[in-house]
């Protein structure tokens, strides 16, 4: 039986889109028949929470940031668990614990069985902007890192515009639903002469824009 150590600093019971994939995809994982074990922040002190999960959730005690403390937190659990991470499969699924393994890998203290990345799109630009982090960035995903997944086209090439060494390595895996999300029942007529467009997130004041998205009436040429 495989076993996969997933590292996050965004988990249940935070709202947001990368705690929704994550949680996901332990699911799927441990679906498979995968020993799974999820390392997350304990934002509450209360963690009988995560009992709940059919799969291992470990607490960790720091705050869920990309700061310098909860990465630093994140660096001591890896480094306590490496003997056994050599072993399996290690899955980054966002920056924070991202950051953390930028730093152990230039020592090469965590060597895992297989490393899997997922990059989300804002991560990529805010990483790559001084040459010091793209370089660190480059360097991780080139030599540690054996299949990097992304959510998108747009998120495939922007990491290739500026890292196109990992053509072969990066997939798009489209996010799934969450699965306690119900279905609605029945058929709704659409109104064929409107195209309504339409984006989903949480609110956030960081997700904030000028350009706002609406409905808009379809227009024909005339011959």
């Amino acid at each position: 039986m495989d076993q996969v150590f997933i590292y996050t600093h965004e988990f249940h019971p935070k709202k947001g889109g990368i705690a929704t994939v994550v949680e996901e995809v332990a699911y799927a994982l441990n679906d498979q028949g995968m020993a799974v074990k999820v390392f997350a922040p304990k934002i509450k002190r209360d963690v009988e929470v995560f009992k709940k999960f059919p799969f291992t959730v470990i607490p960790l005690n720091n705050k869920g940031t990309q700061g310098w403390w909860c990465r630093l937190i994140t660096m001591v659990s890896l480094l306590k668990n490496r003997k056994k991470i050599k072993k399996s499969i290690l899955y980054l699924p966002e920056p924070g614990p991202l950051l953390a393994m930028f730093y152990l890998s230039l020592l090469n203290l965590i060597q895992a069985k297989k490393t899997v990345v997922t990059l989300h799109g804002s991560e990529i630009i805010k990483l790559t902007r001084s040459p010091f982090s793209k370089w660190l960035m480059g360097r991780f995903l080139s030599r540690n890192v054996h299949t990097i997944s992304v959510l998108s086209n747009y998120c495939r090439q922007l990491l290739l515009r500026r890292f196109p060494q990992l053509t072969e390595k990066t997939l798009i895996c489209e996010p799934g639903v969450k699965r306690t999300i119900i279905p609605i029942q029945g058929k709704k007529k659409l109104n064929k002469d409107k195209v309504i467009l339409l984006t989903v997130a949480r609110i956030h004041p960081r997700k904030k824009s000028t350009i706002g998205f609406k409905s808009y009436q379809k227009t024909t040429e005339n011959d």
